[in-house]
């Protein structure tokens, strides 16, 4: 955990982005680190996140969010279309 989510292309820094005060994660699996809401584990992600899974998404209201070990982590606003949930997967997908 810290504060800042760098990326690098091609040996460049690519962003570097700031998460706020400890809220930089690197998730236990092979995945760049994110910036999660708390360092706490989220109900929301608790409830859709099955038992062993590292990685989980699911819809909070029109907004398409991505659990990682159980913290709340990158979100999207779906915008114009909408944000759907199953009971493996979640996406943003155009209404019909």
């Amino acid at each position: 955990m810290g504060d800042h989510r760098v990326t690098c292309a091609a040996g460049l820094l690519a962003e570097d982005r700031d998460c706020g005060p400890g809220l930089c994660y690197t998730p236990s699996i092979p995945v760049p680190p994110v910036c999660v809401a708390s360092t706490t584990p989220d109900p929301r992600c608790t409830a859709i996140q099955p038992a062993g899974a590292a990685t989980a998404y699911g819809c909070d209201g029109n907004t398409l969010f991505q659990c990682l070990d159980g913290l709340y982590g990158p979100t999207t606003d779906c915008g114009i279309n909408e944000c759907r949930a199953t009971a493996s997967s979640a996406g943003c997908y155009v209404k019909l």
